[in-house]
This record gives C-alpha cells, sequence and structure tokens, in this order.
C-alpha cells in the first residue's frame, strides 16, 4: 500500500473517504453554473451581432440574393428569349469575390448593350455601353437598380425594359 494510502486512525480514514463540505460543493456548482451562464450570452450575443451585420451589409445581402434567386432567373430568361436570338449574360464575379462591381451584356445580332454596374449600399448604378454595327461603342449613364427593393420580379422587370430598349434599337436601324 502506498503511504499516502496507509490510514493510521479512524479520523485519518474519515477525512481521506468523506465528500467535500457542501459549502465547497455548493460554490463550486455556483461557479460553474454563472461560467455556463456567461458562455450562453456570449453565444446569443454574437448570434445577434452576425444577424444585424447581414441587415445592416446590403452588399452581403446582395451577394447572398444573387446567388440564391438572381442567376437562376437570368438562366431563365435566357433560355426563353434565346430562341428569339437575343443573349443575355450576367457576370457577377467580380462582386461575389469581394469587390463591388456586376457587368450585364444583352445582345441581338450585330447589337449590344453592355451594362456595367458598381454596386453601393443603397443601389447599384448603371453606365452603358451600346454597340452596333454602325458604331463602336457609346457610353451613356444608365439606370439604377435600388437594393432595398430589390426581388426576383424587379430584377426580372428591369432585364424585360433593357431587353425592350434593345430591341427598339434593333428595329430602328433595320427600317
Amino acid at each position: 500500500m502506498s503511504a499516502e494510502m496507509q490510514v493510521n486512525s479512524y479520523k485519518d480514514l474519515v477525512r481521506k473517504t468523506s465528500t467535500p463540505s457542501p459549502a465547497a460543493v455548493g460554490a463550486e456548482s455556483e461557479l460553474d453554473s454563472l461560467i455556463n451562464t456567461l458562455k450562453e450570452r456570449k453565444a446569443k450575443r454574437d448570434a445577434e451581432r452576425a444577424a444585424n451585420q447581414a441587415e445592416k451589409d446590403p452588399v452581403s445581402k446582395l451577394r447572398e440574393q444573387i446567388r440564391n434567386e438572381l442567376i437562376a432567373e437570368v438562366r431563365n430568361l435566357a433560355a426563353k428569349y434565346s430562341k428569339a436570338g437575343i443573349r443575355i449574360r450576367f457576370d457577377p464575379s467580380n462582386l461575389m469575390g469581394g469587390g463591388r462591381e456586376v457587368t450585364l451584356e444583352l445582345a441581338m445580332e450585330g447589337n449590344r448593350t453592355e451594362l456595367r454596374g458598381i454596386v453601393t449600399n443603397e443601389a447599384i448604378a448603371f453606365s452603358e455601353i451600346r454597340y452596333s454595327s454602325g458604331f463602336s461603342g457609346e457610353m451613356v449613364s444608365g439606370p439604377s437598380l435600388r437594393l432595398r427593393h430589390l426581388t426576383v420580379a424587379s430584377f426580372r422587370a428591369f432585364l424585360c425594359e433593357r431587353l425592350m430598349i434593345l430591341i427598339r434599337t434593333f428595329l430602328a436601324h433595320r427600317r
């Protein structure tokens, strides 16, 4: 038997085998409870911060919206209107990689419109470059999309409006 385990008297045996006093156990369990409360509050605070950050950062919200909804909508429109000879290309790679630019290209035969968008916290501001068979590229101030009100439906309507302008330009040059 080790020297530590040797018991010389009944009192030594009781002292070595008894549980800590209730005051010591109560203090330790209360300390553990307080530490758990701190952890829970910190986790809740971190979760609230993350949620608030997502709400406060409209560019992050736009990135999610592009990833989850808008790319699919562009593909649907491109498939629908490709039969009429219209080509639609949407390139959000710069924005998705942390930048602030998106490009949208609409083309029909010799006419093409390139919308280069700069994303701010409130809107996507586009510059528009128009190409046609006789022109090398005319840059004009373009439309904008407000982020606060951007939905799949409003994005689809925006694309349809831009396509109508492209077709009208095409028809005007074909007279």
